[in-house]
């Protein structure tokens, strides 16, 4: 790895072992170039124009393009002694602000505290400034130049077991032989893992797919051991143990039922003779009597904080004005309605309108908010991000098909922009900034469903309750746009399920 105190050297010498860099502003970490991390590349001639043209630019790595991801323990983190399982060496950046990027070969997501307070991940869809970059407040340093090491198989865990369950186990019989098959057919379609290059995450990420197909954890441990050939270079069978102790979904969570059990169906049983007897009422009294946790609001009576809220009209009722001025309520904390509003970061991610459309938008909501000038400016620089979701073709967070939700493109993206807008919020002095308002224009486009199952009531249960844990693994509160189509609203509905 490079220690170079040249920019351009060190970002060469990056690209000659294998990393893929992108230039950044001079003591900035906003990309340069028009599509950020994606341009990274590890060509040197195309580095060596970059830096050339620019010679005091940092060095933005793309992370899981170069193979790596990162664990950000911030100074708070280190004082509070909660960095002791991260004891194990590894290549290491002390930052500016005196906290530390640990360096392993592997894949991650980026998070923001998932792993306890000021400790992140930057993986999937994030980047880092490697040295000898530099900011204001100061310079990006090698700590420790030894190899980045294989990620720990129990981060990973880590992250899975703080998430909610995504999806319920379906009926099925465990070790079903057309599930077995499902799930050979499927890992023979994976690279091989290589050892000392992300092994034990490849072997982890393969272990809980079989167990989202019902197969039991011996099973797993016969068969993928035997597929990976890695039983004598890793620990394989305690990385597929981990996988079934702690993966997302609950067991059988893609799993099919015997044919016997699925055709069987086609036949009612007998409604079963219910015991009239043991069904009883309880005064509301009782009910009253315990105790309730209190709602939390980010608008007074509007907006409950931590879940999923719909803003729904019909079309050309002005409804992406009220989600901006919300927006901007919210991130500076200012009544809006007459109603209190509960100051929180926004990140406003606009499938409808582009970049030029919102900024028409912004000044004049501004202008008749009567914000001054230091408070529009410096009061929504780092509390209040747009996402120009249209131009990057962002893609939806979650697809649903009849096997259920399942993560989209644009995810690993939300989950980055909420980690990197939190870490802008503490650098500039919010240490309290660990929420965030997420503004998502619209829901048909946030929510892709596959040909009619936008008509399935089931589905848009799913769907809606995929948003609604995500609310949870971000630490978020949700404002998305619903669109009711004109035919549904003259029949009286929304042209979709009646779930929404």
């Amino acid at each position: 790895m490079s220690t170079d105190t040249d920019l351009k050297s060190a970002a060469i010498a990056y690209a000659e072992d294998g990393w893929r860099v992108f230039p950044c502003w001079p003591g900035q970490k906003t990309p340069m170039t028009t599509r950020g991390w994606q341009d990274a590349t590890s060509d040197a001639e195309q580095i060596a124009a970059w830096w050339d043209s620019t010679p005091d630019a940092n060095i933005g790595l793309a992370l899981h393009d170069s193979g790596v991801a990162v664990v950000d323990l911030d100074p708070p983190a280190m004082e509070a002694g909660t960095v002791d399982r991260f004891s194990d060496p590894t290549w290491t950046v002390r930052t500016p602000r005196g906290g530390l990027h640990l360096y392993y070969e592997g894949d991650l997501a980026s998070s923001a505290g998932r792993l306890g307070h000021g400790i992140d991940t930057r993986g999937r869809g994030g980047y880092v400034l490697a040295p000898p970059s530099r900011t204001s407040a100061g310079a990006y340093t090698v700590e420790d130049d030894r190899p980045p090491q294989p990620l720990p198989t129990w981060i990973s865990a880590e992250l899975d077991r703080g998430k909610p369950v995504v999806k319920p186990a379906l009926p099925h019989q465990p070790d079903d032989p057309a599930n077995r098959v499902r799930a050979e057919e499927w890992t023979r379609r994976q690279p091989l893992p290589v050892p000392g290059h992300g092994a034990n995450d490849a072997l982890y990420r393969v272990a809980a797919h079989w167990r989202d197909l019902g197969l039991s954890v011996e099973t797993a441990i016969t068969c993928i051991v035997e597929w990976s050939g890695l039983a004598a270079t890793v620990e394989a069978a305690q990385v597929v143990r981990n996988a079934y102790a702690y993966a997302q979904n609950e067991p059988g969570a893609h799993a099919t039922a015997p044919a016997v059990e699925t055709f069987g169906d086609a036949i009612p049983p007998p409604e079963p003779v219910r015991n009239m007897s043991t069904i009883s009422a309880i005064p509301f009294a009782r009910l009253l009597a315990e105790p309730a946790e209190p709602v939390q609001e980010l608008v007074e009576g509007l907006i409950e904080r931590g879940c999923l809220n719909l803003l729904s009209a019909p079309g050309d009722s002005f409804k992406s004005w009220v989600a901006l001025q919300t927006a901007v309520s919210v991130a500076l904390g200012r009544p809006m309605w007459g109603r209190s509003v509960m100051q929180t970061p926004v990140l406003h991610l606009s499938y409808e309108d582009g970049a030029a459309e919102v900024a028409r938008r912004l000044h004049a909501m501004t202008a008749r908010m009567r914000l001054t000038g230091p408070e529009r400016a410096d009061g929504l620089a780092s509390a209040a991000w747009f996402c120009d979701a249209r131009a990057h073709n962002l893609g939806p967070i979650f697809l649903i098909g009849e096997d259920g939700p399942r993560e989209g493109p644009a995810l690993p993206q939300v989950r980055r922009l909420v980690a990197e807008q939190r870490a802008a919020q503490r650098e500039a002095g919010n240490e309290g900034a660990d929420h965030t308002l997420l503004v998502l224009d619209s829901a048909y486009n946030v929510l892709r469903f596959a040909e009619r199952m936008r008509l399935s009531e089931d589905a848009v249960n799913a769907a809606i309750q995929s948003l609604d844990n995500l609310c949870g693994e971000l630490g978020a509160t949700m404002l998305a746009l619903y669109h009711p189509t004109r035919a549904g609203a003259q029949r009286g509905d929304a042209g979709n399920s009646t779930a929404w």
